[in-house]
């Protein structure tokens, strides 16, 4: 993602991913529906009930037995995994020309 120009920070937990973007609030967040600490979508309500992170959009990263396309963030998506480098650039550039 840094190749194609996104500045990234990444964490390795949904806790971790609270604490760094509201440090940082981003415009777009990723998160695995298979975090290690707590479920993704968990952490997505978490991230919505910020109101600084409302805006940001939320692309949801899930298996093909997950069933997130029913209910991805908006703004956001639903991207099934495993998915190639540039399937997630593009969705990433997507998001972010709105």
């Amino acid at each position: 993602m840094r190749k194609a120009g996104f500045i990234v920070d990444s964490v390795d937990s949904g806790i971790g991913a609270l604490t760094a973007v509201r440090e940082r609030l981003p415009q777009l967040i990723i998160v695995d529906m298979q975090l290690r600490d707590v479920p993704g979508r968990e952490a997505i309500g978490w991230l919505r009930s910020d109101a600084a992170l409302r805006s940001a959009s939320v692309i949801l990263l899930g298996g093909a037995e997950e069933d997130g396309a029913a209910t991805a963030p908006q703004p956001g998506g639903f991207l099934r995994t495993p998915l190639s480098r540039l399937a997630i650039e593009r969705a990433c550039q997507e998001l972010l020309k709105r």
